[in-house]
């Protein structure tokens, strides 16, 4: 049995929204101040391939990213730790998928509960090296996840976006 077909079982069926295309949802002038956030010096931050011990170090945050989210036991975290060892590439991309599966749960369940709101945002710092995960929904409509480098976030700046922007619906 593979490592996923495991994790699957043991998440059983919930269900996840599903994404659909954005729709700009801001004008093309605003998108400039919002993308200031997550620009990239290509000269300053490096994007070269991630060693094994890097590699581990993520599939070890993602397990217990998921493992947290899905009421794992300690011994469950440790099990899939070491069989995520065995086949590392393969875990990244199941545990990657799983994490994301896991923030739209979360933000989902944030719309569920404050049914007044149009939108969600959830913020994830701890499933990922070197970025910032915020995973956006907009209540109707779609579901996606931005990546912002941690070295740039400014959660300050974020929350003025959201304060100024979060009002207008298009």
């Amino acid at each position: 049995m593979t490592l996923l077909a495991d994790l699957i079982r043991k998440r059983g069926s919930r269900v996840v929204a599903t994404a659909i295309p954005a729709i700009r949802a801001i004008p093309d002038t605003k998108i400039a101040k919002i993308a200031k956030i997550a620009r990239v010096n290509p000269k300053t931050d490096q994007t070269a391939e991630p060693t094994r011990v890097e590699k581990m170090h993520e599939v070890n945050l993602l397990v217990n990213f998921v493992g947290a989210n899905e009421g794992w036991t300690e011994e469950e975290i440790l099990i899939a730790r070491e069989r995520a060892r065995n086949d590392l590439e393969n875990a990244l991309l199941s545990f990657r998928e799983l994490a994301a599966d896991c923030r739209l749960v979360k933000v989902n369940a944030l719309l569920e509960s404050n049914p007044d709101s149009l939108r969600a945002v959830y913020t994830d710092m701890q499933s990922n090296l070197t970025n910032v995960i915020l995973t956006i929904a907009i209540r109707g409509k779609a579901s996606c996840e931005m990546r912002i480098p941690k070295a740039r976030y400014d959660p300050f700046q974020l929350l003025d976006l959201i304060e100024k922007y979060g009002h207008q619906t298009h």
